[in-house]
């Protein structure tokens, strides 16, 4: 104990917490006003999910695995695996016609090399939802272009999507090339049924 104080060592470094961040922070939030730290309160970890309005994200690294035509794990640098989910589209399901196709097309695409994700969201499943570039290449829209996926109109923003989505359709590209393909929401639907 300090003699002149009657505190341990410790103890002014906790008084000094307290009263000079602890204190101020706690009248801030009584008054209704937001604080805003000035370093990240937020960092995506690949062991716990992502609430989806919290992540955002850039990510690099080698593709190491392809699940489907729209899902992917992503080696970063750190070596650290992450599931990524292509923004925007919906490729068929593995069990569904194309589905195989879908994922041979993005494994020809992108298995084995150093991509770019810019992730604004994860699903409810944990993985980011992302854009997935290949240099200046868009893979994302590449699946779309070879008729290998939908445009998943729940989420699409992405005037560019539906255009290059017709394109493919009207080419008979790919999944296209069936004279009724199902997209996987409805198949999903079905399957749960």
């Amino acid at each position: 104990m300090n003699g002149d104080t009657g505190l341990s060592p410790v103890m002014p470094y906790r008084y000094i917490w307290q009263k000079m961040v602890m204190i101020p922070a706690g009248l801030c939030l009584l008054m209704g006003i937001a604080v805003l730290p000035a370093f990240p309160t937020h960092v995506v970890t690949p062991e716990t999910p992502v609430p989806a309005a919290r992540a955002a994200t850039r990510l690099s690294g080698r593709v190491i695995a392809i699940q489907d035509g729209d899902t992917l794990t992503l080696l970063d640098m750190d070596r650290r695996s992450w599931r990524i989910r292509l923004a925007e589209i919906d490729a068929p399901e593995k069990d569904q016609p194309f589905g195989q196709k879908s994922r041979q097309s993005l494994a020809e695409l992108i298995f084995g090399r150093t991509v770019t994700a810019e992730c604004p969201s994860a699903d409810r499943y944990g993985r980011l939802v992302c854009t997935v570039w290949d240099g200046e290449r868009d893979i994302n829209a590449e699946q779309l272009r070879r008729g290998m996926a939908w445009v998943f109109r729940r989420y699409a923003t992405r005037m560019e999507y539906f255009r290059i989505e017709a394109a493919a359709r009207a080419a008979g590209r790919g999944l296209w090339s069936d004279p009724h393909p199902v997209p996987p929401w409805e198949w999903r639907s079905r399957v749960r049924s």
